[in-house]
């Protein structure tokens, strides 16, 4: 679960978020066309907590650079994503929100 006030930026695309997501999470592909802002457009208060993932955490983690770059003041990466991190054989290394068993939604 997410600190209080904490935002949960799932940077996946938009396919990925549709077929689950965390409760409440809001979706700015980090493929996204201007990522900066698009992400500043939802999100204005560059002070609130932002916590960026994507699937396995390769995608947010230059996600959450670019928004500490553009001046948000505290962005955290969540490194096992949503789907967790696994080594070469598929074991995994680290759980993802979804293992965790963490709540999720979906699109219906």
């Amino acid at each position: 679960m997410l600190a209080a006030g904490a935002i949960y930026l799932d940077v996946r695309s938009d396919e990925e978020f549709e077929a689950g997501r965390p409760v409440g999470a809001i979706n700015v592909p980090a493929e996204a066309l201007h990522f900066v802002a698009r992400v500043e457009a939802r999100l204005p208060v560059r002070s609130q907590t932002i916590v960026v993932a994507c699937e396995k955490g390769v995608r947010s983690f230059a996600a959450a650079h670019a928004l500490l770059e553009a001046g948000y003041a505290d962005v955290v990466e969540f490194r096992a994503g949503y789907a967790g991190r696994r080594d070469g054989f598929g074991r995994v290394l680290e759980r993802g929100w979804r293992d965790a068993g963490l709540p999720i939604e979906y699109d219906d």
